[in-house]
């Protein structure tokens, strides 16, 4: 894989990750409340799973922007998301449709849809990408541009996405 892909992809999940992660940091309570709907954990550890879980994503962030904890940090990473994919996914199974996902904390919410775990599941993959070797060619002026265009497009493709499948979640709840 060239290395502005590479580059690309691990910069994208990182800031995905590292606004995740903060968020969750902000409104603690929020992300706590979400968790405890999931009815996942005893609720004994949720408490300590609402704090546990920003600082894993912080570090997953952290460790996607170095080359040498890349890998790793690319498996977390998409553990991570096939983890909240199946978490959705079992309490979609569980008819818990109106549970907030916990995307969009102190925002408008955004209800648990198959949906997400489409979303989660392309970026398993995308993850994923990370571990396939790249070129060993040099990073030249011209790939810096490419890989801020990158970013920036692929934020914007993302942030279109999810707020379609909140606006259908939505619809789906207007028209219930």
């Amino acid at each position: 894989m060239d290395p502005v892909f590479a580059h690309i992809i691990a910069i994208g999940i990182s800031l995905l990750f590292l606004a995740a992660g903060l968020q969750k940091l902000r409104l603690r309570e929020s992300f706590y409340q979400v968790l405890l709907g999931y009815q996942l954990l005893p609720e004994a550890l949720v408490g300590l799973a609402s704090r546990v879980i920003p600082i894993v994503e912080l570090a997953v962030a952290a460790g996607l922007i170095y080359a040498e904890s890349r890998a790793t940090a690319a498996i977390a990473s998409a553990m991570l998301l096939a983890l909240y994919a199946f978490s959705i996914w079992i309490n979609l199974r569980r008819g818990n449709v109106g549970l907030d996902c916990g995307c969009q904390l102190g925002e408008s919410g955004q209800a648990i849809s198959y949906a997400l775990i489409y979303r989660n599941a392309l970026l398993v993959c995308i993850a994923l990408l990370l571990l396939v070797p790249q070129n060993t060619r040099e990073i030249v002026l011209y790939d810096y541009g490419a890989m801020g265009f990158g970013v920036v497009i692929a934020c914007l493709l993302y942030a279109v996405a999810n707020t379609q499948i909140a606006n259908a979640s939505s619809f789906r709840e207007i028209n219930s």
